[in-house]
């Protein structure tokens, strides 16, 4: 029996070649993140399948008082997060470290850094 790849169950069909192949960098992650919310929003087939599981993950990289759809994760045993945030005006952010754990010191920065940002992005 021969697997489906998600990209072929959920349709995905945007290109992630911003960076060389031996790298994921921070235009990667959101590449990623604006491929999701696209994606989520096109009412394809499985597109609320996907927004379900992406936006309820319950192991987190960041909190949000808004929806977030987030995917966290190591490349090259450093620490990054892509999210799409649905506030009144929905956006996307990538954080990406040079951390090879995930401590709770690791967890305070980044959620900082989330916030900041999202103040930015959510004043009247």
């Amino acid at each position: 029996m021969e697997l489906e790849r998600n990209t072929d169950r959920f349709g995905l069909t945007g290109e992630m070649s911003d960076s060389t192949d031996m790298m994921t960098n921070a235009a990667d992650c959101c590449t990623f993140a604006e491929m999701a919310f696209w994606y989520m929003e096109s009412g394809a087939e499985h597109a609320d399948e996907f927004a379900a599981s992406y936006c309820a993950a319950d192991d987190r990289l960041i909190n949000s008082e808004y929806v977030t759809g987030q995917k966290y994760g190591w490349w090259d045993q450093y620490l990054h997060t892509a999210a799409v945030v649905y506030a009144e005006r929905p956006f996307a952010i990538a954080i990406c470290t040079d951390w090879g754990t995930r401590t709770p010191e690791d967890e305070a920065n980044i959620q900082a850094v989330f916030d900041a940002v999202c103040a930015l992005f959510t004043k009247d």
